[in-house]
């Protein structure tokens, strides 16, 4: 991998979200197709690219114009030209061509969510509703935005409805909405050991990410002990 900032030389370290790669190999297979929405610059992009192959397909969201460089040139480096599709936009509730996109203190923590004190530059936005209404296979979504999944969701509603796809999401301050709008829409919830969550215990307990699967999927019944 290329790198730009010194922090994102975490990258190599073994242990790198370790979890969240495992969690990705269990649900991720050849020739799927799925979303990296906060692909930084290609850590999870690669990996699935590697996993679902030539037959698959990676589109992989970057709002933050250097990390999106950087994304790229991973892609070309690893020769994934054909398999991943890199979007240099904004994710959240809407298409439009400017969305204010505010830098956190690392390249890890932009957000279209408004941070106190902090710089802002402007960026096209997209609505994964948009983005995907004509698709027929949507597999599995990874979704890290910072807290924009609370508007990222909603608007991706009828193709989490009509493909039904497993989404693997960070949580950030004010998922709450998130997960409540993938509960009424039939999903269940494990955590990164694949055990049964409910919405009280990820709101109220110090949980990073969650798996949510599609009731009746073929994931959800192999997890069927887990409920």
């Amino acid at each position: 991998m290329i790198f730009g900032k010194q922090e994102q030389y975490q990258y190599l370290a073994n242990q790198y979200e370790n979890r969240v790669c495992k969690a990705t190999l269990r649900f991720l297979k050849s020739g799927a197709v799925c979303a990296d929405v906060g692909a930084h610059i290609g850590f999870f992009t690669l990996l699935m690219a590697k996993i679902v192959g030539p037959r698959g397909k990676v589109y992989a969201f970057e709002a933050f114009p250097e990390n999106a460089a950087l994304l790229r040139s991973n892609v070309k480096l690893n020769a994934y030209e054909n398999t991943v599709v890199v979007e240099n936009k904004a994710v959240g509730s809407t298409s439009c061509e400017d969305v204010a996109l505010y830098l956190g203190p690392s390249s890890f923590e932009s957000s279209i969510m408004l941070h106190q004190d902090c710089d802002s530059i402007t960026v096209p936005g997209i609505s994964l509703g948009d983005y995907f209404s004509d698709v027929e296979q949507l597999d599995f979504v990874k979704m890290d935005i910072e807290g924009a999944e609370s508007q990222a969701i909603p608007a991706m509603r009828e193709q989490l409805i009509r493909l039904r796809p497993t989404v693997l999401l960070e949580i950030h301050r004010g998922a709450e909405s998130a997960v409540n709008e993938l509960s009424d829409m039939g999903y269940r919830f494990v955590d990164l050991d694949f055990q049964s969550l409910t919405l009280s215990k990820i709101m109220s307990e110090n949980i990073n990410h969650i798996v949510a699967l599609a009731s009746g999927s073929s994931y959800e019944k192999s997890l069927g002990e887990a409920f």
